[in-house]
């Protein structure tokens, strides 16, 4: 009885002990060529996405306010991201490094500048999209509410 009491807990902490060795930097998992250290008064609100190359598009919190940035492979600042304030959250990011942002412009180009979508009507502009999601296709999803639509591609409705 004892043996089997001992691996049931064995078997619930081994995961957990891995788990902090990766963050104290000695264990798996640890990549010390990657460090993303924020200025002093921004936070990260929450990893958005993360590009085949590596990139990683992120939301901060600074002052209150909402913002989106893009960090490189390496964790730096992606300094040629350079996004609308008033852009809201980051949702989704397209392999190009284009970007679906919560509110308007709602697409952003892989610099950052916005970029054409034009929302169905039955969408609210005076609310944020809830969610945003991209397919293997190109096509994307935007919801908002109780609808969800479908976009082609080339940011057409489809």
């Amino acid at each position: 009885m004892f043996a089997s009491s001992l691996r049931l807990v064995l078997h619930r902490l081994l995961p957990l002990i891995l788990a902090a060795s990766a963050f104290a930097g000695a264990g798996p998992g640890f990549d010390p060529t990657f460090s993303a250290a924020l200025p002093a008064g921004v936070e990260l609100a929450e990893i958005a996405a993360v590009a085949p190359d590596g990139a990683i598009l992120v939301n901060l919190r600074i002052a209150g306010d909402n913002r989106i940035a893009r960090l490189l492979a390496d964790g730096s600042l992606d300094t040629s991201f350079t996004p609308p304030a008033t852009a809201g959250r980051a949702l989704a990011f397209f392999n190009d490094h284009s970007v679906l942002t919560s509110r308007a412009p709602y697409r952003l180009a892989s610099d950052g500048a916005p970029a054409p979508l034009t929302l169905p009507a039955t969408f609210d502009p005076a609310q944020e999209l809830w969610g945003a999601l991209i397919l293997p296709d190109g096509k994307f999803l935007l919801a908002q509410g109780r609808q969800l639509v479908r976009f082609s591609a080339d940011a057409s409705l489809n």
